[in-house]
């Protein structure tokens, strides 16, 4: 009886040595967010918050392909190496509907190796902040906002608004992936984006689906060349542009 109670009793430890394995797999994995929004809750204004807690709350979020583009240097007639990328999902972001939960959707990083800041938008060097875009539901037109948050590389510290605007629909064919570059809408689309009103209605006559038609008619209240910041992010009119306040 005694022999047979050890294994009994091996053979319980091995079974709930099983059991608890699947378990610690399970809250390892709920860790990522794969394929989500990044819907993060972030403290604005004077009140100082845990910066390294909010990174870490950041990166389990999805991140797509880094761009690396030259941004003008505050006060230098030269560029700087600035990072750019998309956070979370950004595809189904909506011009004309913004999300209810405020989302974050592309994170840059000024890599000049020089340490200086870009002009507008303004990017500090890496070594003092980096900096993300999020987008959010205005509370009485219920468009999609945007704004750009300064978030300082020290373990404590205010997150700032550093510009804001609104969001602005490109009008092209829906895109494939979550994304997030300095571009602009003619910059990226040509196809779909030529100015001239000759150009716009040769590529109607390609054009046979309801989404190209679409796109065609969004092209043509497109604002005036300049008006746009080169930033964009794929959504669900393809690409949308963020435009300034001012």
């Amino acid at each position: 009886m005694l022999r047979l109670s050890a294994k009994v009793q091996r053979l319980s430890f091995a079974l709930a040595s099983v059991a608890i394995v699947p378990l610690v797999a399970c809250n390892n994995e709920n860790l990522a967010r794969p394929g989500l929004p990044a819907a993060v809750t972030i403290v604005l204004g004077d009140s100082a918050t845990d910066l390294n807690a909010l990174r870490a709350q950041i990166a389990v979020f999805d991140t797509g392909q880094t761009h690396i583009r030259k941004r003008k240097v505050e006060g230098c007639e030269c560029g700087a190496n600035v990072a750019i990328q998309s956070v979370g999902v950004t595809l189904d972001i909506k011009p004309d509907s913004g999300p209810a939960v405020p989302r974050l959707v592309a994170h840059i990083v000024n890599r000049d190796s020089a340490n200086r800041p870009t002009e507008k938008p303004r990017f500090r060097p890496m070594s003092e902040a980096q900096y993300y875009v999020q987008v959010y539901r205005d509370a009485f037109t219920h468009a999609a906002k945007w704004r750009m948050l300064e978030v300082p590389t020290a373990a404590h510290g205010l997150v700032a608004v550093t510009d804001s605007g609104s969001v602005h629909g490109c009008g092209h064919a829906a895109a494939a992936t979550s994304d997030a570059d300095f571009r602009d809408c003619d910059g990226w689309h040509p196809h779909y984006t030529a100015r001239a009103t000759g150009a716009k209605f040769a590529s109607l006559t390609e054009t046979t689906s309801l989404t190209g038609v679409m796109a065609f008619v969004r092209s043509m209240f497109r604002p005036a060349a300049g008006t746009e910041d080169p930033t964009w992010i794929s959504c669900s009119l393809g690409c949308c542009t963020l435009l300034f306040a001012d």
